[in-house]
C-alpha cells in the first residue's frame, strides 16, 4: 500500500516520509549496477549503499514487512548457520556477501517504495536506466555493460522485468509520460529482439 506524502490541512503525518537522500542513493545504486559507469564501479560505493541502506531501515520508525522478507530472512541466517561448518568457508562468506546486498537492497525498496512520490521516482529512474541499458545491448550485440547484465540472457531478462511498467505508463498516463513510455516499449521490445534470448522471447510474449 502506498503511503500519501501530501496531507490536508489541519492532519498531522503518521509515518515518517524518508529523506529524499535515500530515494537518490537507491537511485544510484541502479545506476551503478546496471549501467556499470567504470569511474563509480571502480570505487565499490554498492556495498556503501547497501550499508546505509540497510542502517537506515533499521532506524526507521515506520517500515513495511511481509511474509516473503521473513522467508528471504530466514535463508539468509540458514546460510549464516553454515559458515562455520563449511568446508569451503570463502565460497559461503562470499555467497552470504551477495545475499546481504540483496536483502539489504530488498529491505530498502520496501519501506522506501511503500510511498507514492520515492515510488513514482524510482520506477521511472529505473525504466530510464534499462532503457539506456536496452540501446547499449542493441549497439554491443545483444549484451549488456557488464556486472548483473553481462550476457544476452542478462539483458533479456531485466528488460522484461521492467516493460510492465511502460506499458502500464502508456496505458495510464498522458501527455509526455504517454510518449515516453511507447518510446520505452519500442526501445525494450527492440533490445529483446537483439539479445536473441529464448527466455526473453517468452517474457515478450507472456
Amino acid at each position: 500500500m502506498l503511503h500519501k506524502n501530501a496531507l490536508g490541512a489541519g492532519q498531522q503525518p503518521s509515518l515518517e516520509v524518508p529523506h529524499k537522500f535515500l530515494r537518490w542513493a537507491l537511485i544510484l545504486f541502479f545506476v551503478i549496477e546496471y549501467i556499470r559507469p567504470q569511474g563509480l564501479a571502480n570505487l565499490k560505493l554498492q556495498f556503501v549503499i547497501i550499508l546505509l541502506m540497510f542502517f537506515a531501515f533499521l532506524y526507521a520508525k515506520d517500515r513495511s514487512w511481509s511474509k516473503l522478507l521473513t522467508a528471504q530472512l530466514i535463508f539468509f541466517l540458514i546460510v549464516a548457520k553454515s559458515l562455520p561448518l563449511a568446508l569451503n568457508n570463502y565460497a559461503v562468506y562470499s555467497v552470504m556477501k551477495v545475499m546481504f546486498g540483496y536483502i539489504a537492497i530488498v529491505f530498502a525498496i520496501s519501506w522506501l517504495m511503500s510511498w507514492r512520490i520515492p515510488f513514482r521516482q524510482v520506477i521511472l529512474s529505473w525504466v530510464l536506466i534499462i532503457g539506456y541499458v536496452s540501446i547499449y545491448g542493441m549497439l554491443h550485440g545483444g549484451r549488456g555493460p557488464g556486472g548483473m547484465i553481462g550476457d544476452e540472457n542478462d539483458l533479456a531478462l531485466a528488460v522484461v522485468s521492467v516493460l510492465p511498467f511502460a506499458l502500464f505508463g502508456f496505458d495510464y498516463l498522458k501527455g509526455w509520460g504517454k510518449w515516453l513510455s511507447f518510446i520505452c516499449i519500442v526501445v525494450f521490445t527492440a533490445a529483446i529482439i537483439a539479445s536473441f534470448s529464448r527466455g526473453g522471447f517468452i517474457g515478450l510474449a507472456v
